[in-house]
């Protein structure tokens, strides 16, 4: 699904970049002696889901951990999505607006495996976070532009549709701000789950990667309508009486 709204581009005045990426290919698995996992290739998924204020405006899965790619814009903003072999990556660029609200891009491959032998099994995975945000108020026709968000790396371990195990979310939070600012976050670590696992018994892991930008603006016409109220109101007779009856 894509939705396209037109939007005023600011150069290099407005741009709010975050980027959130798991690494595929360093998921590591260790297990006590005698404990070991096979990769079932059932229910594997990648899959790229994209929201707008909370409500999912696409999404594009593939049921074999194939690569995949997705992009879309809204307005001023891209937000993106791929999964390789080697990792998941979502990202979300704004470089104008309207429209006022909160992008979230989320990106996760996951899949059973069975696991023979019982005793406790490790999973861990590396990620990276980053964000940059250049906001120039003064040179922006809405002074009192609002920038934020957060980018954020899951590892997840759960009994398929019974019950969750363990989880490991690590959180980047990027500043909510009014007007003007400069900024740059990075931070790189490893997500671990574990959990003493049963023999025969059929688990989940699934890692995540998820980014997400709010701004907040007031749009030209809610500034006109804004005008136009104060401007009635100041010349209404009641107004105008009450201002003579208090300042004269």
């Amino acid at each position: 699904m894509s939705l396209l709204l037109s939007a005023s581009a600011y150069g290099d005045q407005f741009s709010v970049f975050a980027n959130a990426t798991t690494f595929w290919d360093t998921l590591t698995v260790t297990s006590d002696p005698g404990v070991s996992i096979s990769w079932l290739g059932t229910s594997n998924q990648t899959e790229a889901i994209q929201f707008f204020n909370s409500a999912t405006v696409g999404d594009q899965s593939d049921p074999n951990w194939n690569p995949l790619s997705y992009s879309n814009q809204i307005g001023g903003a891209v937000a993106s999505g791929e999964a390789t072999a080697q990792s998941l990556s979502s990202t979300i660029v704004r470089s104008g607006y309207p429209p006022s609200g909160t992008d979230w891009m989320n990106v996760q491959k996951g899949g059973n495996f069975r696991v023979t032998g019982s005793g406790n099994v490790t999973f861990t995975i590396d990620y990276s976070l980053a964000a940059d945000r250049l906001v120039n108020a003064s040179s922006l026709p809405y002074p009192f532009i609002e920038t934020g968000g957060v980018v954020e790396a899951d590892l997840l371990l759960y009994i398929p549709y019974v019950q969750g195990l363990d989880y490991s979310q690590h959180f980047m939070f990027i500043p909510t701000v009014e007007c003007s600012v400069s900024d740059s976050l990075s931070q790189t670590g490893t997500a671990t789950v574990s959990y003493y696992l049963t023999n025969g018994q059929t688990y989940w892991i699934r890692a995540e990667s998820h980014s997400l930008v709010t701004v907040e603006a007031p749009e030209p016409s809610s500034l006109a309508l804004l005008g136009f109220g104060l401007f009635g109101i100041f010349f209404s007779p009641r107004a105008r009486k009450g201002l003579s009856g208090k300042w004269l």
